[in-house]
């Protein structure tokens, strides 16, 4: 029987101070220690530090472990969740739960570095079946908000969810056709064929 791994505030600064020098695996065992508080007393904040510096070098577990972590729901607060909650989005298979929450986390944000978290965490949640993150990678390629403005892959990915199984995507279309994309209209107007939910009321002028 091997004996049990070293534990304490010793093995905490040990691990911490590799972790500081680019030794990424002992950033998570570090943080893990820093939030368990094993023989001293816990350090939230060093925790988070710690996690999210492993999340940062593509340890997913550590991005969903650091989540609970972050206190309050102030703007800063909410974008260092979103960090995290990205990390869990994009981490393994992907995770689409999580690609929703650094959208809902970051609406209304209007920094360049936040705009850039919530595309790439809709263009991942779109890739993996979500109706409601297509419909946000449809309006971040509309507006040119944390991607290069794409009026025409907007169109493809709205058309998308906007079907006779899904309506996030025809409010979307319905906007490029009015702002004159023709490839919109003809989707918007396929959708509106098709039986598609809310495609209709979307074609500038009621024409069907």
């Amino acid at each position: 029987r091997q004996p049990a791994p070293p534990r304490g505030p010793g093995e905490a600064e040990r691990l911490a101070e590799a972790c500081e020098t680019g030794q990424v695996p002992s950033c998570e065992p570090a943080a893990v220690l820093y939030r368990d508080g094993e023989g001293f007393e816990p350090d939230a904040e060093r925790a988070l530090i710690y996690f999210e510096f492993a999340c940062s070098s593509g340890v997913a577990s550590a991005c969903g472990a650091g989540v609970p972590l972050v206190s309050g729901d102030g703007p800063a607060e909410r974008a260092r969740r979103a960090r995290l909650e990205l990390g869990v989005c994009l981490g393994g298979g992907g995770d689409p739960d999580a690609c929703a929450r650094v959208i809902v986390l970051l609406e209304g944000a209007e920094t360049e570095p936040a705009l850039e978290l919530a595309a790439r965490a809709a263009i991942r949640g779109c890739e993996l079946g979500r109706a409601g993150s297509c419909a946000a990678m449809g309006a971040a390629l509309m507006r040119g908000r944390g991607v290069r403005q794409d009026r025409e892959r907007a169109t493809e990915v709205y058309a998308r969810v906007c079907s006779s199984t899904a309506s996030e995507g025809c409010e979307g279309l319905g906007a490029l056709c009015r702002q004159g994309v023709l490839s919109a209209c003809e989707s918007l107007g396929g959708a509106c064929q098709g039986g598609g939910s809310g495609a209709c009321e979307r074609i500038p002028g009621g024409a069907q």
